[in-house]
């Protein structure tokens, strides 16, 4: 995250705690922390933070874990999440030929027999 991204953050902190009165010397120690992460994943962490009955600013460290494990498991995801095979409207056209399934597209582009055949 730019510096310029966490400063923005650590403004929506001050606005939202209005009784929060941080030095600068503050606010660029939690800029600097806040630098280590994604800038979406601590957004949407101090949005879950700001939103709860919380009183009292949290700690940078607590902010910055959920936001690391935000980017742990969305990059789990990411790693897990299965290609998509089929073009929209594709699904459809599905056929299996000799054991095997194919798409409308996959079998007239074949020169397999098969896909002389009718449905």
């Amino acid at each position: 995250m730019q510096t310029v991204e966490a400063l923005k953050l650590v403004a929506m902190l001050v606005a939202a705690y209005p009784s929060w009165k941080p030095t600068e010397e503050t606010q660029r120690l939690y800029a600097g922390f806040l630098e280590q992460v994604d800038y979406d994943a601590a957004r949407e962490v101090l949005r879950e933070i700001i939103e709860s009955p919380r009183e009292f600013v949290p700690p940078v460290g607590l902010i910055i874990s959920r936001a690391r494990e935000r980017m742990r498991i969305a990059e789990r995801d990411r790693q897990l999440a299965v290609p998509r095979k089929y073009v929209l409207g594709e699904v459809g056209t599905i056929r299996k030929v000799d054991d095997t399934w194919l798409t409308q597209r996959a079998i007239c582009a074949s020169n397999n027999r098969a896909s002389q055949r009718k449905s």
